[in-house]
Order: C-alpha cells, then structure tokens, then sequence
C-alpha cells in the first residue's frame, strides 16, 4: 500500500535520515525553523496487541494501511494519526504519532458531526495541518474523503487510502523545493484550498 510513498521518500534522504530502534523514521531535516524539524515520517507498524480495544473499529482497508506503518506525515503538512505509546516529553515523541482514537473522536463529536438521527459509518484517520481539514473512510468503502473543518460535508475524495496518497504526494511534491522548503510560504498546503478532484 505503502510502496509508492516509500519509494518517492529516497528523493529526500539527501537532507538527512532518523531512525528508531522500533524503524520509525524521520526524513528530510529542515532545521532553518526548528532544529529537529523533518519534512516526513513513517512510523513503525504497531503491534497487534496494541490495536486490541483501541480506538473506532478499523475497516479491512484501515487495517492494510497499519500493516505497512503506525500513521505518517507527508511534507509536514498532511498526517495519518496512529497508535500512540507515551506522552513522554523527550527526544522519542518525535517518533509517535498523533493518536487516532482522540483524534477520531473529536472529529465525530465536535468538528464534523452529523445530525443526530444518521447512523455514523465514518473513521476519521487524518488531517491536515494547515486548517485541520480530515480525512475519513468508511466501514463499507474504501473510499478517502477530505472535508473542511466544521461541516460533515465532504468536497472530495479517491478510491482508495493508496490513490489518495499518490494523488498527494504528487500535488504536495510540486510545492516544496528540493531543499525541503516551501516555494510559495503564503500558500495553503491542505487539498481544499487547491481544488476538487472529483465529486464526493
């Protein structure tokens, strides 16, 4: 699921590589803001057990995607939230991810709920960093939806969690320079601000 995000991430390690013992790794540093800033991560799978009772009920489609890794984040502006083991404030935070089970839980409860008589299918799975548009799949579909904070409509979405990467990295890609930058800083790195790829 994975294999197409791995590869075009050797693109980067010409700016430096950090690596867990667990092989969650840190790509791409970009100290000119923040001396430990890394424009990407991958985390290490989680295991089994520490997916037992945690968080929403994940789909088959979910469950593909956190075979191959514990949540990830993209060009420091799109993340896929994870399993998380501490809230140490030390150097191993760098290596958690953002927890998807509060996350998720937030999305569904304050941010993008739906009217109290829908059954929600929905499990929210990411965002954004720039505006905290999410991401979501359902129980039924393997389709990603990106919807804008504070509405449950969604403006977009992909057929699949590996096409919406694809489709991402690509875009997000184009906006950064080769030395991890962003080339235009007053740009707007979340998808709803670059246009729909197709209908919901």
């Amino acid at each position: 699921m994975l294999t197409y995000i791995q590869h075009r991430l050797q693109e980067w390690e010409h700016l430096g590589v950090k690596t867990a013992a667990d092989g969650s790794r840190l790509i791409a540093h970009t100290p000119r803001d923040f001396p430990q800033a890394y424009l990407h991560a991958v985390f290490a799978p989680a295991s089994a057990s520490a997916w037992e009772g945690y968080g929403p009920q994940l789909p088959a489609h979910l469950q593909e995607l956190y075979r191959c890794c514990n949540g990830l984040m993209l060009f420091g502006a799109l993340t896929l939230w994870g399993v998380r083991a501490h809230y140490a404030r030390d150097a191993s935070a760098q290596f958690q991810p953002f927890d998807l089970a509060s996350h998720h839980t937030e999305c569904v409860r304050m941010l993008h709920p739906l009217a109290s008589n829908e059954s929600d299918q929905r499990v929210f799975f990411g965002n954004y960093s720039d505006d905290g548009a999410a991401l979501y799949t359902q129980a039924d579909s393997p389709r990603v939806y990106v919807v804008p904070p504070d509405t449950a409509e969604p403006i977009a979405s992909w057929a699949s969690v590996s096409e919406f990467l694809a489709f991402e990295y690509d875009r997000l890609d184009a906006m950064f320079t080769r030395d991890g930058y962003q080339r235009d800083e007053d740009a707007s790195t979340t998808f709803a601000a670059a246009g729909s790829v197709g209908a919901p």
